[in-house]
């Protein structure tokens, strides 16, 4: 499973190009909404089909890593963004923290991961939905790192 987190962390350095030559919102939109069937590809599946399914998923979710930062970066005020970048860290280390008793229950009362991949399947639905109210960007932004 090393090996699938190893490759997968590439996919930061290549939507880290894409959101600084294109708009960010559709890039993150197509990350989100390819995330669903690929977690439920990965709810069915076992042995080698399983770990291609992962992989998928972990590029999926590893590309999000740069936009979530850039979304910080773009959108908050200079005298506010320091706040708002500890407020996301604290608070992504509570829905971490979150995150290890979930996959217990859900792995002790449903005898596997298969609702996991379910519920994350239906979370990142919610989270393209919302995804959807972000602002466009400026369009000098998109054209200064486009001639770059």
């Amino acid at each position: 499973m090393a090996i699938v987190y190893a490759v997968a962390a590439f996919t930061q350095i290549i939507v880290g190009r894409l959101i600084d030559r294109h708009a960010l919102k559709p890039i993150f939109l197509a990350l989100l909404l390819a995330q669903p069937p690929v977690f439920l590809l990965a709810a069915g599946a076992e042995g080698w089909p399983l770990l291609i399914a992962a992989l998928a998923a972990m590029v999926l979710v590893f590309g999000e890593i740069p936009i979530h930062e850039t979304i910080v970066a773009r959108y908050t005020a200079d005298a506010w963004r320091s706040r708002a970048y500890a407020l996301k860290y604290t608070l992504g280390l509570g829905v971490a923290a979150l995150g290890v008793p979930l996959v217990a229950f859900v792995h002790q009362t449903s005898g596997g991961f298969a609702w996991l991949f379910v519920i994350y399947a239906g979370l990142a639905l919610v989270i393209a939905a919302t995804a959807l109210l972000l602002p466009g960007e400026p369009a000098p932004r998109r054209a200064a790192a486009a001639a770059e």
